[in-house]
């Protein structure tokens, strides 16, 4: 699809091209609606291949025999050539997950030096702001000493690196000033997670000790209690947009609904993370 001096050294016609990247445009276009389906409307992995498999058919139903011949020697080589190449490092999952959540840090720490609302929740005196901006300065310095040193950065370098900063950043910050701005990253994470404020009190309630039944109680009370303002929230949303309609005269009525239709029906629910919280079943006695 990409790769043109590939296409030229098969013979592929403009045709052809155009026919291939048909083909492989509706097999994305397919597996994002898919991907981007409400939970329980998402495509399955077998219907995923079963996409792929026709997008292949398809493309290869227009090459010559002579063509799918060198494009296999093509793939054959180009296989070789990665299974010479020598490995990349492995990281573990404990350390990217440290660098997500350092990162998280790093990015947060960045904000407060213009973010002035963060600035002013936390109570940062314009010192305290100008020290952090210039521990970020030493961070990207740093960082960019490592991309200097002309090989993949290490995961392990970077969160060295990271770890510096927030460090640094906390010998700044008072200890009420670092267990506010800990709270805003927890709060964040946990509405990244579990798709909202509702859900995320799960998250929250992950560290009261709840036993199992308790757990099940409140998830099934957020679900229920979440669902009721989304949906009371949608109804008072086309009540309000239809009384300011019906203020204009009738014959702009039609065109200004039309216009609107998109906002009143959608659905913030939507929007949410697809990895969203699913309150758990009770377990069977």
């Amino acid at each position: 699809m990409n790769d043109t001096e590939l296409s030229e050294e098969i013979g592929l016609s403009p045709e052809q091209r155009k026919t291939i990247l048909v083909a492989m445009q509706k097999y994305r276009d397919a597996s994002m609606k898919g991907f981007r389906a409400k939970p329980g409307e998402r495509i399955s992995h077998e219907e995923m291949k079963e996409l792929m498999d026709t997008a292949v058919r398809d493309a290869k139903e227009v090459l010559s025999e002579d063509q799918q011949s060198k494009l296999m020697e093509q793939v054959a080589k180009k296989r070789a050539e990665l299974v010479a190449r020598p490995r990349t490092r492995a990281y573990s999952s404990e350390q990217m997950q440290e660098m997500s959540k350092l990162s998280q840090i790093q990015s947060k720490l960045m904000r407060l030096s213009f973010d002035t609302g963060l600035a002013d929740e936390l109570e940062l005196t314009a010192e305290q702001r100008v020290e952090l901006s210039e521990a970020q300065r030493e961070y990207r310095s740093a960082y960019e000493e490592l991309r200097k040193s002309g090989e993949r950065v290490d995961i392990g370098q970077r969160n060295k690196v990271l770890q510096e900063l927030v460090m640094s950043s906390q010998t700044i910050l008072t200890p009420e000033q670092s267990e506010k701005l800990s709270l805003e990253i927890k709060i964040e994470q946990l509405k990244r997670k579990h798709g909202d404020e509702f859900a995320m009190i799960n998250g929250l309630a992950e560290d009261f000790g709840l036993d199992d039944k308790a757990q099940v109680k409140l998830s099934e009370k957020i679900e229920e209690v979440r669902k009721e303002y989304y949906d009371d929230w949608i109804e008072l949303k086309k009540k309000s947009m239809k009384s300011i309609i019906n203020e204009l005269p009738r014959k702009h009525r039609e065109e200004v609904e039309a216009a609107v239709r998109k906002f009143v029906e959608e659905d913030p629910r939507d929007k949410m993370n697809r990895f969203r919280f699913v309150a758990p079943s009770p377990a069977k006695k």
